[in-house]
């Protein structure tokens, strides 16, 4: 039997001048490198002196706000993520000292995906919303701005009460009458669907994509039929599997409803083989990045 259906999961926006931009999450299209080291959470402290404007008191207040409005609308609130703030502090930090105000880099290419990925940071679904602030006053509200031009703004607004995410990371860097806004929202669980499986195919999902570190992961499986599931260190192992060769595993079951949880390599990888012509398999991964020390 070979290796004829591979399924990948690829695991993978007063008076002041404003801008806004925002992105939702989109499929991580992952590339081999080498293992990213886990980068210590830092801080920016500072404040705007020319305008009293203190970046801290801005970042406390916009998670308070923003967690205010999703409960007034309805969605839950957010928990804060240290290690998305400190990517969300870089960029805006960035932003402003390059002088640009994208999604994109333009200097390295990277987009909020990208980033996250640099950092070691795996998350299956993420979005960010992005905002631009010139104020020429003291104790300008940026805090009360930015949220209402993102509630003014369709797509800035799904992203900020959208349930999809229940995690959130801000950062903000302000100097000299300007201020760039950086706010990611994640979440670390994602859910697919097999259908129309054969048993003639073996099915991989790849659950930490070479380039990251290796994280905790809930694995848990519920088909309509029996399936063997075997998690295995590198997506080598399911190519020996498909030719009966010999292989590596970290775990394996059989049944229609089974579970693992425990932490997973750089590499790993889920095969679900079907025993039955089409099998339905619903397959739920919940991720915490941790740091191997």
């Amino acid at each position: 039997m070979r290796l004829a259906n591979l399924v990948l999961m690829l695991v993978l926006a007063g008076l002041g001048i404003f801008y806004l931009s925002n992105i939702t999450s989109t499929p991580l299209h992952i590339e081999e490198g080498k293992k990213v080291k886990y980068i210590e959470i830092v801080s920016f402290k500072g404040h705007d002196v020319n305008y009293k404007i203190n970046i801290s008191n801005i970042e406390e207040e916009l998670v308070k706000k923003i967690n205010e409005v999703r409960i007034k609308n309805g969605a839950k609130p957010l928990t804060l993520d240290t290690s998305l703030c400190y990517v969300a502090r870089n960029y805006s930090k960035r932003m402003l000292t390059y002088n640009f105000f994208a999604h994109v880099d333009p200097y390295t290419g990277l987009d909020a995906l990208g980033r996250l990925k640099k950092n070691g940071i795996l998350y299956p679904s993420v979005g960010e919303n992005l905002a631009f602030i010139e104020y020429n006053q003291k104790d300008y509200p940026v805090v009360d701005k930015v949220i209402e031009l993102w509630m003014d703004s369709p797509p800035h607004k799904a992203t900020m009460l959208s349930n999809k995410y229940s995690l959130l990371g801000v950062g903000v860097y302000c100097e000299k009458g300007k201020c760039y806004i950086t706010s990611l929202y994640a979440s670390p669980t994602i859910t697919k669907n097999l259908s129309n499986t054969s048993k003639d195919k073996l099915y991989l999902v790849e659950l930490i994509p070479e380039g990251f570190q290796g994280s905790t992961v809930n694995v848990e499986l519920k088909a309509s039929a029996d399936i063997k599931a075997i998690i295995v260190p590198k997506r080598e192992d399911a190519k020996a599997i498909a030719d009966l060769m010999p292989h590596s595993e970290i775990w394996r079951n059989t049944s229609t409803h089974m579970s693992y949880a425990g932490f997973l390599p750089s590499g790993a990888a889920l095969v679900v083989i079907p025993l039955q012509d089409n099998t339905s398999v619903n397959i739920n991964l919940t991720y915490r990045v941790e740091d191997e020390g």
